[in-house]
C-alpha cells in the first residue's frame, strides 16, 4: 500500500508539472491567429540559397533533406528580433519572413533536429534551417488514407496523387512512379542560389534549364520564376514506395504480422505435452492379468500426478506463450484502425469508432497481460485507465457548427480538463504495462516463484513510466517551439494533450513490437531448456546432441530440444523480420538458426563429450558427480608428468622410470575399470570438459549463469558505445523523434539479452559444442550470428537497403566476447585444477599449445623491425636507418 501512495503522490506531482511546462510553453508560443506584416526590404540586402538532397544511400527508400540559407546585413531592419528568444513575437516575426517558404505552416512530417541556426559574421547575419523527411514515411502516412484518389500507374499499381511539402519545395505525387518538385517564386524576392543533389540516373525535365550540371547535381542562379524537376527513382526506391501505398502497405504490415506471429506459435508447438504414438497406460479400474498387488493404485497416482503435469504445463503455455501471440494481434487490429481512421477527415461516427476499438483492445490487452503476470488487483487500474482514454478521446469529438470537415484530432477543442487527465492516464497506463512484463518475465524464467511483486520491479516499472511521458511530453514541446514561427495558430498544450490521446496505442506496440512482451517465450523456453540440462547432465545425457550414434532426429522430445536451443539464439540474437523493398521477411532468425544446427550437426565428431570409451558408451556418461575430485587430481598429475617428461627431453633434468607406464595410467577412465580415454583426449581435456563447476554447486544452469554474466559484464562498454552511436545519429539525447525516445528503454532491455544470451548458452551447451577449450567452443555461436549478418548483408548490398557497418561492429565484438569468456571459464578451470602457488599464465599457454609464443613473438618482431629497417635504408637513399639498436643478426655495418 505504501507503494501505491508514494507512486500516486509521484504520479500527481509530475502531472502538475508537466501541465505547468506545457501551459506556459502555450501562453509564450501562442499566437494572434494572424501573419505577421513584413516591413519591404531591399532584394540587394538579402540573399537567399536553397539546396535539396535526394539520398538514398544505404536506406530502402530516399530521405530528403532541405537547407534553406537566408544572410542578411546585421543593420538590417529585422535581425533586432532574431536575438529576442524563440518565445519572443519579435523572433517569430523576423524568422517568418526572412525564411518564409511555401505556404509557411507547420507540417508534421516535418523532422527539425534544432531550431534555425543563428550565425553572426563579417557584418552578416547568417540563418540556416534544415528539415529532414522520409519519403517512405510520407506516402506511409498520406497515402494510406481512404479518402485518397487512387489513380492505376502504367503498370497498374496505385498511384497517390497526395502532395507534401519540404520546406520551400513541394512533392507530387509521392506515391507515384514519377515525383515532381517545385520550388515555389515570391514576387519580391529571387532566389540566388538552388543546389540540387540527386542520385545519378534519376533526373527528368528540369525547368528552367540550369546554369550548372553533373551526374548528381543541379544548379539554377537568380531564380525568379518557378522551377521544377522530375524524378524518376530507380526500380528499389519505386518497389518500396509502391509497398507502402495501399494495398501494398496491408500486405506488407500482414507479412510483418505473419512473420512476427509464426515464429512466435513454434515455442508453442514444440511444447506441447503430448506426443504421437503415446501407449497408454491401462485404466486403473481395469487392471491387466498380470499386475502385482499394488499395482493399480500406483498407476492410478502416476496417472493423476502426468494430469497435474500437463495442466500446469499447459497454463505456462497459455500464460506466456499465447497471450504474447494474442497481443501482437490486437496490435495489428489497431494499427489497422490508425490506418483507416485515425488520420482521416470527420465523417459520421468515424471518430466514435476509432476511439471505440482503440478503448478496448486497450483494455483487453492490458488484462490479458496483467493476468499472465498474475496481477489481478491491478484490473480495476486498467479499466479506470481505458474509461479515461475513452472519457477523453469521446467528450472531445465535438464538432463546432459549420467545421464538419475538421480534421481529426489536431485541430479539435480541447476541454480544460483533458491535458492533465491525459498525461495522469498515460503514467498510469505505462507503470501497469511495465510490472506486467517485468513480473511476467520474472515468473516465465522461475514458474514457481511467488506471484507477490517485488519491489524493484514496481520501481524499475515507476521510474520507465515517469521518464517515457515526460519525454514524450518534452518531445512534443520542443517540435512545436522550433517550428512556432511557422505557424502562429500552434498551441503546445493542445498538440501535446492529443500526443498523450495518442500514447495508448504507442505504448502497447512498444511491449509487444519492439520485443518487451516476446522476452516471456524466451524466457519460458529458455527455463525450460535449464532443468533439461540440469535433469540430463545428473544422468550423463546431452541437451542437444542424440545419445546414440546415428543422426540427429527432427522429430521427438530430442528433436524439439534441439529446435528449441536454435531458437532461443537466434530470436534473442535476432530481430524477427527486415525489411527487404516493401516487404517484411525472418532472413537474418532463418539462417542464423539453421546455420547453428548446421555446425552442431557437422560438427558432431569433435565433441570431446560424444567420444566414445572401449565399452561403448559417450565420455559424457562417465562425467558422475562423484568423479569430478578425480578428474582434477589426475589433471594435475598429468600436466607436472608432462613437465617432467619434457625437461627430460631437453636435459635438463633425468628421465624418471616408468614414464610411459605414469601416463597409460592416468589415460585409464572410468576409475576402476579397464578401459581408457579415447585417443587424442588427455585428462586435462577431461578437465577442461567438466567446467568449474560441479553439477552439486550448479552443473550446466550454474555455468551458464557465470558465463552469461561473464559476457554480460564484458558487453557493457560494447553496449553503452552502441547505444551512444544510436543516438549521435538522431542528433543526441535531447534531439530524439518522440518515437525514439520511447523505445530506447526498450532497446536497452534488448541490449542486455543480447550480450546475456549467448554466454549463457554457452554455459548451457559447454559439454556439447565442438572443441577441446573454451575459445574454440564459443566459435560455434560467434559464427552462427556471423551467418545472420551475412545472410543480410546480401540482399542489403543488392538492393542498396540499408548499412550493415553497425551489423559487421556488432558479430565481431560478440566474437571477442564470447571467446573472452571461453577464455574465462579456462581460466577457472586450470584454477581448481594446478597448485595455488603456480603460475595460471604458462599453463594456460600449455593448453593452448602456445607455450613457445615469446620465442616465436621475439622472433616475428626482429624480422618486422629489420624489414622496417632495410625499408628506410632503401626510402632514405643509403642514409642512416632510424632503427639502429635492432639487429637481430648482430650484422656489422660497413664504415660510412
Amino acid at each position: 500500500m505504501r507503494r501505491i501512495l508514494v507512486t500516486a503522490l509521484i504520479f500527481s506531482a509530475l502531472t502538475a508539472a508537466l501541465v505547468t511546462f506545457l501551459t506556459n510553453a502555450a501562453d509564450e508560443l501562442g499566437g494572434t491567429g494572424h501573419r505577421p506584416e513584413c516591413p519591404v526590404t531591399s532584394a540587394g540586402d538579402v540573399r537567399r540559397t536553397a539546396r535539396l538532397v535526394v539520398d538514398n544511400t544505404d536506406v530502402p527508400a530516399p530521405v530528403l533533406t532541405s537547407v534553406t540559407v537566408v544572410t542578411v546585413p546585421l543593420r538590417a531592419p529585422l535581425v533586432g528580433g532574431l536575438f529576442q528568444g524563440r518565445a519572443h513575437p519579435a523572433y517569430r516575426q523576423s524568422m517568418h519572413c526572412l525564411l518564409r517558404t511555401g505556404d509557411g505552416e507547420w507540417r508534421w512530417w516535418e523532422r527539425r533536429k534544432s531550431p534555425p541556426a543563428v550565425v553572426v559574421g563579417n557584418d552578416k547575419v547568417m540563418i540556416t534551417d534544415t528539415v529532414y523527411a522520409d519519403v517512405d514515411y510520407l506516402v506511409w502516412e498520406l497515402c494510406r488514407s481512404p479518402d485518397q484518389s487512387l489513380a492505376p500507374g502504367p503498370r497498374g499499381f496505385p498511384d497517390c496523387e497526395a502532395e507534401a511539402g519540404v520546406g520551400p519545395w513541394r512533392l507530387h505525387g509521392p506515391g507515384a512512379g514519377r515525383w515532381y518538385f517545385e520550388l515555389a517564386a515570391d514576387p519580391a524576392r529571387t532566389w540566388d542560389e538552388v543546389t540540387l543533389e540527386l542520385p545519378p540516373g534519376w533526373l527528368r525535365a528540369p525547368i528552367p534549364l540550369p546554369a550548372a550540371s553533373g551526374p548528381r547535381h543541379l544548379t539554377w542562379r537568380g531564380l525568379s520564376q518557378p522551377a521544377g524537376f522530375t524524378l524518376l527513382p530507380d526500380i528499389d526506391a519505386r518497389s518500396v514506395i509502391t509497398m507502402n501505398a495501399h494495398p501494398g502497405r496491408s500486405l506488407s504490415m500482414l507479412l510483418l504480422n505473419l512473420c512476427d506471429l509464426a515464429i512466435l506459435l513454434l515455442p508453442v508447438i514444440w511444447t506441447g505435452t503430448r506426443s504421437r504414438g503415446r501407449k497408454r497406460s491401462p485404466s486403473s479400474g481395469h487392471p491387466g492379468p498380470g499386475d502385482e498387488p499394488g499395482l493399480r493404485e500406483r498407476r492410478a497416482r502416476d496417472a493423476a500426478r502426468a494430469r497435474r503435469r500437463r495442466w500446469w504445463r499447459a497454463r505456462l503455455r497459455l500464460r506466456f506463450l499465447l497471450v504474447p501471440l494474442t497481443v501482437t494481434l490486437i496490435t495489428a487490429v489497431i494499427d489497422e484502425t490508425n490506418e483507416w481512421f485515425g488520420p482521416s477527415v470527420s465523417e459520421g461516427d468515424a471518430e466514435f469508432t476509432y476511439w471505440a476499438i482503440t478503448t478496448g483492445a486497450l483494455l483487453l490487452s492490458g488484462a490479458l497481460m496483467l493476468g499472465a503476470a498474475r496481477l489481478w488487483r491491478a484490473l480495476p487500474a486498467m479499466v479506470l485507465v481505458a474509461a479515461m482514454y475513452g472519457g477523453v478521446g469521446l467528450s472531445e469529438r465535438l464538432v463546432p457548427a459549420g467545421e464538419e470537415h475538421l480534421v481529426f484530432p489536431d485541430e479539435m477543442p480541447l476541454l480544460p480538463w483533458s491535458a492533465p487527465l491525459a498525461i495522469g492516464a498515460s503514467l498510469i497506463l505505462v507503470l501497469l504495462l511495465l510490472i506486467a512484463v517485468l513480473n511476467g518475465l520474472r515468473l516465465a524464467w522461475r514458474p514457481c516463484a511467488d506471484a507477490a511483486l517485488p519491489a524493484w520491479a514496481w520501481w524499475a516499472a515507476t521510474s520507465g513510466a515517469a521518464l517515457t511521458v515526460s519525454y514524450v511530453c518534452y518531445a512534443s514541446a520542443r517540435d512545436r517551439s522550433w517550428a512556432a514561427w511557422l505557424d502562429y495558430d500552434t498551441a503546445s498544450i493542445a498538440g501535446v494533450a492529443w500526443d498523450q490521446l495518442w500514447l495508448p496505442y504507442s505504448v502497447v506496440w512498444l511491449v509487444s513490437g519492439s520485443g518487451l512482451l516476446w522476452l516471456w517465450p524466451l524466457a519460458l523456453v529458455l527455463a525450460y531448456l535449464r532443468e533439461q540440462a540440469a535433469v540430463r547432465a545428473a544422468i550423463g545425457l546431452p541437451l542437444w546432441h542424440s545419445p546414440g550414434a546415428g543422426p540427429p532426429m527432427v522429430t521427438g522430445p530430442t528433436g524439439r530440444r534441439r529446435l528449441m536451443v536454435v531458437w532461443v539464439f537466434a530470436a534473442g540474437a535476432m530481430s524477427f523480420s527486415e525489411y527487404y523493398g516493401g516487404l517484411y521477411l525472418p532472413v537474418k532468425f532463418v539462417a542464423t538458426a539453421v546455420t547453428l544446427w548446421l555446425i552442431l550437426r557437422v560438427s558432431r565428431s569433435r565433441v570431446v563429450a560424444l567420444h566414445r570409451l572401449d565399452d561403448g558408451r559417450p565420455l559424457l556418461a562417465t562425467l558422475e558427480p562423484g568423479v569430478f575430485e578425480q578428474v582434477r587430481e589426475r589433471a594435475l598429475t598429468f600436466l607436472e608428468t608432462r613437465r617432467t617428461g619434457r625437461m627430460s627431453d631437453s636435459g635438463a633434468a633425468e628421465r624418471p622410470e616408468k614414464l610411459k607406464e605414469e601416463f597409460e595410467k592416468l589415460e585409464q577412465w572410468p576409475p576402476g575399470q579397464e578401459g581408457k580415454l579415447p585417443t587424442g583426449i588427455s585428462p586435462l581435456h577431461l578437465a577442461l570438459l567438466a567446467g568449474p563447476e560441479p553439477p552439486g554447486r550448479g552443473g550446466p544452469a550454474g555455468l551458464a549463469w557465470r558465463t552469461g554474466s561473464i559476457t554480460l559484464a564484458l558487453g557493457v562498454i560494447p553496449m553503452l558505445y552502441l547505444l551512444w552511436w544510436d543516438v549521435q545519429a538522431e542528433g543526441g539525447p535531447l534531439s530524439l523523434t518522440r518515437d525514439a525516445g520511447m523505445w530506447y528503454s526498450a532497446n536497452v532491455i534488448q541490449e542486455v539479452v543480447f550480450w546475456f544470451l549467448p554466454g549463457y548458452l554457452l554455459g548451457l551447451l559447454w559439454r556439447e559444442l565442438p572443441g577441446r577449450t573454451g575459445a574454440i567452443r564459443s566459435l560455434s555461436l560467434s559464427g552462427a550470428y556471423a551467418a545472420g549478418v551475412v545472410a543480410y548483408w546480401v540482399p542489403a548490398e543488392i538492393m542498396d537497403l540499408a548499412d550493415v557497418t553497425g551489423m559487421s561492429l556488432r558479430a565481431l565484438l560478440l566474437f571477442v566476447v564470447l571467446t573472452t569468456a571461453g577464455l574465462v571459464t579456462d581460466m577457472r578451470t586450470l584454477r581448481t585444477v594446478i597448485q595455488p602457488w603456480n603460475r595460471l599464465g604458462r599453463f594456460l599457454l600449455e593448453v593452448y599449445r602456445l607455450e613457445s609464443i615469446p620465442s616465436q613473438a621475439t622472433f616475428i618482431l626482429a624480422q618486422i623491425a629489420a624489414v622496417l629497417a632495410i625499408i628506410q635504408f632503401v626510402r632514405g637513399q643509403g642514409g642512416e636507418p632510424q632503427y639502429p639498436s635492432i639487429d637481430p643478426f648482430q650484422v656489422p655495418r660497413p664504415p660510412g
